[in-house]
């Protein structure tokens, strides 16, 4: 009896340390993710300038997902804003809609090569629409719509 007793109290000190340890990790894992996300937002884009230069690259898709990317750290929705036009350091600040967002990525995939083209979706009245990009070249072409991730159809057109 004795020695199941003992066995019982060093599994249960086993256990309690063994859940100790997944504890800490789960910790130190979130802080350490927490201090990179940090640092991405961090070195994210200032200056229109900064977004061109990062994503100054080879190819659609590559130029597509970069602008994506850097969008997608500064992406502040902002109604108030509609209608309005603003600087890239107003967006920065303030945020905007679609619109704003899709004039970006036209301008700067134009910058960067790419044709771009402003795509207006009427909703249910004639006073709601919605605005995308589309960034093509002879690769083919990707649909940039404010934070969502691209959607890119690459056709090699001759």
């Amino acid at each position: 009896m004795k020695a199941r007793k003992f066995y019982r109290i060093i599994i249960t000190i086993l256990i309690f340390i063994v859940l100790a340890l997944v504890i800490a990790n789960i910790y130190f894992y979130a802080r350490s993710y927490q201090d990179k996300y940090k640092k991405e937002v961090e070195n994210s884009i200032t200056t229109e300038a900064d977004l061109y230069k990062q994503c100054n690259q080879f190819g659609l898709v590559n130029i597509s997902y970069c602008l994506w990317k850097n969008i997608e750290k500064i992406y502040k929705f902002n109604m108030s804003n509609a209608g309005k036009e603003l600087t890239f350091d107003e967006l920065l600040k303030q945020g905007g809609v679609c619109s704003h967002y899709t004039n970006v990525y036209i301008n700067n995939g134009e910058k960067l090569g790419l044709i771009g083209k402003e795509i207006v979706v009427e909703m249910n009245n004639s006073k709601s629409k919605h605005v995308y990009a589309m960034l093509s070249n002879k690769e083919g072409y990707c649909i940039l719509d404010g934070n969502l991730k691209p959607f890119c159809v690459n056709v090699e057109l001759e």
